[in-house]
């Protein structure tokens, strides 16, 4: 495919796309409870928009080619693992139509849990956040929804929404403009999870919000790895995501790392990222059951853990050198419980 001039590649769908999503609807129609639960989303989303639901439909205040030519000079390399037709959407998060079109689709897809639907989730959510925190990341914030629920709850905190896609960035200041915004204590900080350029020990909690099924293997180790680094010490964890089994039965809207997902264990996940004090909160979910599927059409499961009071992850609470690594913040001093 040509790129444009002065065009960046990363707003070029890549040239396999198209054929990923044509696969991933053929796998649907092959599967009648899959089928059904795509064609009811679709219609759902449908039936929202009409309903004035979707912030953006007919939306002329987004000047596109303006606000995408602020970000030309972003040095960020997307990784293969992002650069993928996430939910069958050519060029996936890096696209018009995923960052418009993503709460009228969360609304859709969570309509059984409760009257507000995932924005209610979000709500919810933030009580996992202690009280007294001043600052608080949010990882992969997608059109920022989750943080500015936090923003809402904990007015005086300052909370950062660390995102990558500048698609997603532009349309989440639209939506939450009330809060994202010059005087809002919500701010976008554009880079990847992995790699969000925020100091040592500097957030009281970090919250990662359905965003490690949508990774490999190797980035949810990363990502982890990052929230402990600008977690303070006894800062809190909150991890939040789809249940695995859920992920890998539904087909339609194309996930590509879901096998790698089937086999991902969040305590253990959490216990070798040297996180203390693991809890799993109570599953979220609907009441009402999918045909031909054995649990709830929108489930999610959250754990909540600690980092522990010290520099290391190896959690040592002896004089012994630290077991960490070169990479840990400690660098290489002994623990200091």
């Amino acid at each position: 495919m040509n790129v444009p001039p002065n065009v960046p590649s990363w707003q070029i769908p890549p040239s396999q796309h198209l054929s990923i999503i044509h696969t991933e609807l053929k796998a649907a129609q092959a599967n009648p409870p899959s089928m059904r639960r795509t064609q009811m989303v679709q219609q759902r989303i449908i039936q929202r928009t009409k309903n004035g639901e979707d912030p953006h439909y007919k939306s002329k205040t987004i000047d596109w080619p303006l606000e995408l030519s602020k970000f030309q000079t972003t040095t960020i390399q997307y990784p293969d693992y992002y650069r993928q037709p996430f939910h069958s959407v050519p060029n996936g998060w890096l696209s018009k139509l995923a960052a418009t079109k993503n709460r009228v689709a969360m609304q859709a897809i969570y309509t059984e849990v409760g009257k507000e639907s995932c924005l209610g989730i979000r709500k919810r959510l933030t009580q996992f956040v202690p009280l007294h925190s001043k600052v608080i990341v949010d990882f992969g914030s997608g059109d920022g929804d989750g943080p500015a629920a936090m923003g809402r709850k904990y007015p005086k905190a300052k909370v950062l929404a660390v995102e990558c896609s500048p698609y997603m960035i532009i349309a989440g200041r639209v939506q939450n403009q009330d809060i994202i915004c010059e005087g809002g204590n919500v701010k976008y900080v554009h880079a990847l999870a992995e790699h969000c350029n925020l100091p040592n020990d500097f957030a009281d909690a970090v919250t990662i919000c359905l965003l490690l099924h949508e990774c490999s293997d190797a980035a949810k180790s990363n990502i982890c790895q990052e929230a402990w680094r600008i977690l303070k010490p006894g800062g809190k964890l909150i991890l939040t995501d789809t249940p695995q089994q859920d992920l890998v039965e539904f087909r339609g809207f194309y996930e590509p790392h879901k096998e790698a997902w089937l086999k991902f264990q969040p305590k253990l996940f959490l216990k070798q990222h040297g996180f203390i004090n693991i809890v799993e909160e109570e599953i979220i979910k609907g009441e009402i059951e999918v045909e031909g599927h054995g649990g709830s059409d929108n489930r999610l499961f959250t754990f909540t853990a600690d980092k522990n009071n010290s520099s290391c992850r190896c959690n040592t609470t002896t004089t012994e050198s630290c077991r960490c690594g070169p990479t840990c913040n400690c660098n290489g001093m002994k623990s200091n419980l």
